[in-house]
């Protein structure tokens, strides 16, 4: 894909024009994200980048960015480009300032998917933050690698004359308008091969060997560098000979230049750890990474802090454990018992509806997760993929989407087993879709308390011939509590029955302060007339005011009900509300 490409610009000197340059010869593609769909957020070349993150491969990776002029300034980043040696894709940002489709943030936030450029740790760093709000994973810096390989260039120009391949930089495109309207054909092309040298640079500098060390730095002669040499078993346990020793790159420990101190640590508590986390067999007490597969079933591993104890690990679907290998949590996950929690017919308003439908509870679930094919929930934050709706609310409670949230500057969200929800964690709130409304038979904290009791109280309360409501037991009963500052106890003079009154709220009630709620009901009593509520609230948990308020308890949020406009508290953590 390399071609030679003869640059004759007017005012260059004569050698200079004769130089041949190495160039772009693939596909270029320039998407605009101001004009793309942002519904289905499709791209020509989304495709291709996907695949780039599905298998893990490298992509050579740039930003450009209007100039700042003064120091005051501090322009967006305007265009990304991502490469292979085939495809450029570059994507403008300049209209769209820090929002990304979420197929380009899963190739940002990837780990496997390596994005290589030169000098990361600079502008280009600052830049991405400040219009992004958040870092890239899997970076790879070509002057990083250079420089460990002792190469004195460092520079990507420099670079690619190094290794036999001369680029053209004009410095003037690149102190260019990247947020103009239009990309110049001189831009797309600077653009284009920023980000492919980059690309080829990368298999050009790991071909090199790893320098010996220099004797007078490394105080041993060339007979020692047989002690060195790697033994039979030491590379598969991770271990690495660089320039300055041998290096144990699962530990991340070196230079170790001498065998005795290396064989020490091979046998150590803490390689022999890193040894079991590669195996997969580990036991209590051992915290080996749990794989994302597992984590979306509500395998959890325990830090004594969510409940179960450190090290073991526990499924909380299940209520199983502790499971203390990894062919005990997979054996487990695929059993009967397990797989029935996870296909768990959904239960709404007390009936079983259709197995598994996403409409049922499509309303709890953030915009970011998408129906893929109409038979999978798809997070396209993460990504994660789940068949039913539990094991996605259990991926969106988990700890790696919470980093994926405070990365992308999401909310962050929890799902509550017991409400079977996805709750805000900052408010409490349920997760509400946008341009979905909670169901009314969903359990609603904003719901007034008064309204749900007067509408208990009203369907229970009993009229006589009259029209006029009758308690369903006498007040009366023994070893009676005083009455709470305030209030009075009266007898009503048709049915001669005991209530309470509250002078300073205006609220009646049939039972005394405090006890379960019933509906006092003053009729105007006519032929087929209905009768009319007075008033049908009573404190669930207190009734004493107190005249000198003090400040609500942590997580207690005032609301006030809109059929009284009496006040009402409720606990955002517990879903409690009371008077």
């Amino acid at each position: 894909m390399l071609r030679f490409m003869h640059e004759r610009g007017g005012g260059q000197k004569q050698d200079e024009d004769e130089d041949e340059y190495f160039s772009f010869d693939g596909k270029v593609i320039v998407v605009e994200l101001s004009r793309i769909d942002g519904e289905t957020e499709d791209f020509e070349g989304r495709a291709w980048l996907e695949s780039k993150v599905k298998n893990g491969c490298s992509v050579g990776w740039d930003l450009e960015w209007q100039p700042d002029r003064n120091k005051d300034q501090d322009n967006p980043v305007a265009l990304m480009q991502f490469a292979d040696e085939t495809t450029c894709l570059l994507i403008r940002t300049h209209l769209t300032k820090n929002w990304l489709p979420a197929s380009v943030l899963r190739c940002l936030l990837s780990d496997t998917c390596k994005k290589v450029g030169v000098g990361w740790d600079g502008p280009d760093k600052l830049k991405m933050y400040n219009t992004f709000n958040f870092a890239p994973a899997g970076i790879v810096d070509l002057a990083l690698k250079a420089k460990a390989k002792r190469i004195p260039e460092q520079g990507l120009k420099s670079l690619t004359r190094h290794f036999g391949m001369n680029m053209k930089k004009d410095s003037k495109i690149a102190r260019s308008n990247w947020a103009a309207p239009e990309l110049s054909p001189e831009q797309i092309r600077y653009a284009a091969e920023d980000a492919y040298f980059s690309f080829l640079l990368l298999e050009k500098i790991e071909a090199v060997a790893e320098p010996l060390p220099d004797e007078e730095k490394a105080g041993f002669d060339q007979c020692n560098q047989g002690i060195l040499e790697l033994k039979p078993g030491w590379e598969e346990q991770g271990v690495m000979r660089k320039h300055d020793g041998l290096w144990c790159t699962w530990c991340e420990k070196g230079p170790m230049t001498v065998p005795m101190i290396l064989e020490k640590h091979l046998e150590g508590k803490q390689h022999r750890k890193k040894v079991e986390e590669k195996k997969g067999i580990f036991g209590v007490g051992v915290g080996p990474t749990l794989p994302e597969e597992y984590a979306d079933q509500g395998i959890v591993l325990g830090d004594d802090i969510n409940g179960v104890k450190a090290g073991v690990f526990k499924c909380m679907l299940c209520d199983a454990g502790p499971l203390n290998s990894m062919t005990h949590i997979e054996s487990h996950c695929n059993s009967k018992k397990h797989q029935k929690a996870i296909n768990a017919p959904t239960v709404v308003d007390g009936d079983i509806v259709q197995k598994d439908p996403f409409a049922a509870m499509m309303w709890n679930l953030p915009d970011y997760v998408k129906v893929q094919d109409g038979t999978t929930l798809v997070c396209t934050l993460c990504p994660a993929k789940a068949t039913a709706v539990l094991p996605m609310c259990l991926h969106l409670g988990g700890d790696k989407h919470a980093r994926r949230c405070r990365n992308t500057v999401q909310e962050e969200i929890i799902y509550i087993k017991e409400k079977l929800r996805l709750e805000s964690m900052s408010s409490g709130l349920p997760v509400v879709r946008t341009g979905f409304t909670m169901p009314k038979n969903a359990t609603d904290e904003n719901t007034s308390a008064a309204q749900k009791l007067a509408k208990k109280a009203q369907s229970t309360a009993k009229l006589d011939g009259e029209g006029q409501a009758v308690p369903e037991s006498a007040n009366s009963a023994p070893n009676l509590q005083p009455l709470p500052e305030g209030w009075e106890e009266h007898t009503d003079t048709k049915t001669g029955s005991k209530y309470f009154y509250d002078p300073r709220t205006g609220v009646s009630q049939w039972e005394r302060p405090g006890a379960e709620t019933k509906v006092r009901v003053t009729p105007e009593a006519t032929a087929g007339a209905a009768a009319k509520v007075e008033v049908s609230e009573v404190p669930k948990v207190s009734t004493t005011v107190n005249a000198n308020l003090k400040p609500l308890p942590e997580g207690w949020l005032e609301h006030t009900d809109e059929a009284s406009g009496s006040k009402y508290y409720y606990d955002s953590r517990t879903g409690v509300s009371q008077w």
